[in-house]
């Protein structure tokens, strides 16, 4: 005998997937682009990291920074780096960018920037779930507008980016 269906109303809110949220990830580019032809590698790494932030930001349009691309690029075609640090942030869709998912034309209410990272190294670095506010905030002052890299200096990990008269050092 089947269990009977329990009647009710499903409980409505919205979704996770529709908030603007803003992070950041170190991805292995290494285990993506493993058994991967040397004419193909740098291109096959940006691919990847589009696919990266398409699953884990749950939105079809992603845009990839040109600092980005000239990172994995930096070595040329054959030697991409086997790490990278991104900054994914799901915004607002503003423009009439048009995404293309499963052969139909869609306008997405949310776009993924990936923006990309430069740290010292790799190790003892978190998933850090970062406020937009925060990440521009702590941005030099030329260079706060959205979608910009920070040039002066690496980025520790800790939420610190060395100047000239830094206590830390660079």
């Amino acid at each position: 005998m089947a269990p009977a269906k329990k009647g009710g109303e499903k409980k409505k809110g919205r979704f996770a997937i529709n908030e603007v949220v803003s992070r950041e990830y170190t991805i292995n580019i290494h285990k993506r682009i493993h058994h991967v032809g040397f004419k193909s590698r740098a291109p096959w790494a940006l691919k990847e990291t589009w696919k990266f932030a398409m699953k884990e930001m749950g939105t079809p349009d992603v845009r990839i920074e040109a600092r980005l691309n000239k990172a994995v690029w930096a070595k040329e075609i054959r030697n991409a780096p086997y790490h990278i640090r991104v900054h994914l942030s799901r915004k607002r869709n503003e423009d009439e960018y048009l995404g293309r998912q499963c052969d139909q034309w869609v306008k997405s209410q949310l776009c993924t920037l990936v923006a990309y990272v430069p740290v010292t190294t790799f190790k003892n670095l978190r998933l850090a779930l970062t406020d937009l506010a925060q990440w521009i905030e702590r941005r030099p002052a030329d260079q706060r507008v959205l979608g910009s890299i920070p040039v002066k200096g690496m980025y520790l990990g800790c939420g610190h980016i060395p100047c000239d008269g830094c206590a830390r050092g660079s």
